[in-house]
């Protein structure tokens, strides 16, 4: 007779290891921008607490030759300051002193400032619109480069619509104030690009990909922002940022990671056997903005999956509408005499639940 046995769940270490080591993202700008950084924890593979924000902190930006300036805290685990106009000649660290008395200190770096960015360019694809970054250095000294960008789209909810329901009277009402429809949405990057000439004799970079926008995406449904931040780096810090692109894709997100696999420039002074994820770097940042209208991606449509629905005018007709998460469009009338309301999904008449707002950018 076959025997039988059970098979027992194993977690692997890195999965159940309590691990809250510190991380660290930022740059040290050199030139006129603001200098911001955000401290998280890191957490095990399998949890699903949200991300734990270092609060209460104490970061200064300290120079070889004696310079410092303490960062303000901005909430939500996030430091910065105003432009610092530092002088390039020098070299600069960060100091990190947390509320459990932890003190952290990276490597003082020099100040690499980035070479002006030539282009951003795009093309369009059967899978959508593809952008990319195109720069050289003349000097063939900069060599190691890192980008970030941030989106910003204009986006309208499909119907446009003036009517409301009025949770007093529990009717339908039109009092001529829209509904939400035209909105703006910002987001920033969250994945790695980087890109090397260290092997070519002459320091161009051409078309290093930044993004892809998926096919009708509602990012291009109107307008649609791309700002991109290019920076200089060193070597090793071109490496750290290797090592940690490389992580990210096997694991999915940076606080996932085996701390111990990435070699940074941040040390726990108070506890040196303690990994800290981060490599703070310092320099001046080349920046280009372009925009994209729906026209020139033409044909692109951008479904939203809507669809209009009649309920009765009698109220609890309406509030079954209402409970459903619907919104009025119009009025409905058979032979001159209202019947009812015609109704949508709510995200399809008020475009701030896709996650936007109504304040137009200044840029815009």
């Amino acid at each position: 007779m076959a025997g039988t046995s059970c098979k027992q769940y194993y977690n692997p270490p890195a999965i159940t290891a309590n691990k809250n080591y510190l991380v660290v993202s930022g740059f040290i700008d050199a030139g006129e921008d603001s200098s911001i950084f955000t401290l998280t924890r890191t957490s095990n593979l399998n949890s699903t607490s949200p991300l734990t924000t270092e609060l209460g902190a104490v970061l200064t930006i300290e120079g070889s030759s004696g310079y410092a300036s303490q960062l303000t805290e901005l909430g939500n685990g996030r430091y910065g300051s105003s432009g610092l106009h530092l002088d390039p000649t020098q070299n600069y660290r960060l100091r990190i002193g947390t509320t459990n008395g932890e003190k952290y200190l990276s490597n003082y770096e020099p100040v690499k400032s980035s070479p002006p960015i030539d282009s951003i360019s795009w093309q369009r694809s059967d899978s959508g619109v593809t952008a990319y970054a195109n720069t050289h250095d003349l000097s063939n000294n900069t060599r190691y480069y890192r980008w970030d960008y941030v989106e910003t789209w204009e986006y309208h909810s499909l119907f446009d619509s003036y009517w409301h329901y009025d949770t007093a009277s529990r009717a339908i009402i039109n009092n001529n104030i829209e509904v939400p429809h035209i909105c703006y949405r910002t987001v920033n990057s969250n994945n790695i690009v980087i890109a090397s000439s260290a092997k070519l004799t002459r320091d161009i970079i051409s078309f290093a990909p930044l993004i892809v926008i998926p096919l009708n995406s509602n990012k291009l449904s109107v307008r649609y922002s791309l700002l991109v931040r290019q920076y200089a780096l060193t070597a090793d810090e071109y490496n750290y940022w290797q090592a940690l692109q490389a992580s990210t894709e096997q694991t999915g997100t940076l606080f996932d990671l085996e701390p111990s696999q990435i070699t940074g420039n941040i040390s726990c002074l108070s506890n040196p056997n303690e990994p800290v994820i981060g490599y703070v770097g310092a320099g001046a940042v080349a920046e280009s903005r372009i925009f994209i209208t729906n026209q020139q991606v033409f044909p692109w449509y951008f479904n939203q999956g809507c669809v209009e629905m009649v309920y009765g005018s009698e109220p609890d007709s309406i509030q079954d509408a209402v409970s459903q998460g619907l919104l009025p469009v119009d009025a409905h009338y058979t032979a001159n005499t209202l019947t009812g309301y015609v109704y949508s999904q709510n995200v399809c008449v008020d475009c701030t639940l896709q996650g936007g707002n109504t304040i137009k950018p200044s840029f815009w």
